[in-house]
């Protein structure tokens, strides 16, 4: 009987997985998107550049050999293994087919196939809430080496993107508001395993910068891509009306120019790479982001929701 339930869970693991890699599968190799090529770039090129971690370049770096199957493999083991957690930790731990049958319902009616699919960092953010959400919320269910596992996985997700580590921090912050509300329950969330998550991820990204750039480094590009979400929203354009001229800032010049994309003011305009890119108006970017919801509070509100 042992074996036969050993058996069934070993099929529902690697039917799971297959389902999980079944986008990668049919097209014969891993899926990509324009920025991997920035991630894998960061090992041979020896300097960091903004929103590319050096942790999951670490990543695809060992996976290489084999043609990144081994990362398409880690990426849907680890989301079967936290599905399972999560149905474990509400009583259902025991039925190997029912995590088969929420992985398969999930692989046809959601883009989740893809995000394990895919060499980008995505899936790592969605791993990250799931594992938080178990370790703070359900970690007596949990036995000691699966508690490791969520505050390593948290730690290694947190690293994989500056977004996913401005996640892992809004949750904490959500985390320590509802500890003080209600003081008297029980269930309470857990926040010191959340806490040493997010100093991992943190001397994850510095060690990775380190390896890389040889030299204590943050990935770069967290007040850049808020300038980007700014500028799409038109707030950027209201704080330069407000405040030009002004020597601070050579946008001034050029406020009439900007496009309202993202995507075509980092990667498609003359302009920005005639200004210096990144690192020419990264100092006026970030001054920008820091000051515009200071001057645009309701404004800026409105436009994140």
């Amino acid at each position: 009987m042992l074996d036969r339930r050993r058996a069934l869970w070993a099929l529902a693991v690697i039917v799971s997985i297959a389902f999980l890699n079944g986008p990668a599968l049919w097209n014969g190799f891993a899926l990509l998107q324009w920025d991997t090529r920035g991630y894998l770039a960061r090992w041979y090129e020896g300097y960091l550049v903004p929103s590319r971690a050096v942790v999951y370049r670490l990543i695809l770096t060992a996976g290489v050999p084999l043609a990144f199957w081994p990362v398409l493999l880690l990426q849907s083991a680890l989301t079967v293994w936290i599905l399972a957690l999560t149905l474990h930790a509400h009583g259902f731990g025991q039925r190997p087919l029912l995590l088969l049958g929420v992985l398969a319902l999930l692989s046809v009616l959601t883009t989740l196939p893809w995000l394990t699919s895919i060499l980008l960092t995505d899936i790592f953010c969605g791993l990250l809430v799931l594992a938080f959400y178990l370790l703070l919320l359900h970690a007596d269910t949990l036995g000691r080496g699966e508690r490791i596992g969520l505050i390593l996985l948290i730690a290694v997700s947190a690293a994989t993107h500056n977004a996913t580590l401005a996640v892992l921090l809004g949750l904490l912050i959500c985390a320590a508001l509802l500890r003080l509300i209600d003081r008297r329950d029980a269930r309470r969330p857990r926040l010191a395993p959340g806490i040493l998550a997010r100093a991992l991820g943190a001397a994850l990204v510095l060690a990775a910068g380190a390896v890389v750039a040889k030299r204590l480094a943050w990935t770069p590009g967290g007040f850049a891509l808020s300038f980007g979400r700014m500028l799409q929203d038109g707030i950027v354009k209201k704080y330069l009306d407000a405040h030009c001229p002004d020597p601070r800032f050579r946008l001034c010049a050029y406020k009439h120019q900007l496009p309202n994309d993202a995507d075509v003011w980092f990667w498609g305009s003359d302009l920005f790479d005639k200004l210096g890119r990144f690192a020419g108006l990264g100092p006026e970017m970030k001054q920008i982001a820091v000051e515009s919801p200071i001057d645009f509070p309701v404004c800026s509100l409105r436009r994140r929701q």
